[in-house]
């Protein structure tokens, strides 16, 4: 399991440590990964390959169309129900849609 590193906001009110401080929260939040897919249409799964994705990572998905919207507020939703190394599963309401889209961000 990876170790996250904790940046401790500075205890002064001096402009450089603060920027300073900033400026390393920046740099961990460009570390996360992103990407973007769309679901099957007429499936109910969607694998989804990105080299970034291990057996642990947290995958947070943001639909990015209102037939995504409507997916994930379906009965079955969507969600990610298998993780393996360079790739994740997605299941999810089984329709014709074809504009499904999502983006997500992988954090290890």
């Amino acid at each position: 399991m990876a170790v996250k590193k904790k940046i401790t906001p500075p205890r002064t009110e001096d402009p450089k440590e603060i920027k300073r401080w900033y400026l390393k929260v920046c740099e961990e939040i460009n570390k996360i990964q992103k990407g973007s897919c769309t679901l099957t249409a007429s499936g109910t799964t969607t694998t989804v390959t990105d080299v970034n994705i291990t057996t642990s990572s947290i995958i947070v998905l943001f639909p990015t169309s209102g037939t995504a919207a409507v997916a994930v507020g379906s009965a079955t939703g969507v969600y990610v129900s298998t993780k393996a190394a360079g790739s994740f599963i997605l299941t999810h309401p089984n329709t014709a849609d074809a504009d499904k889209t999502f983006d997500y961000m992988v954090q290890n």
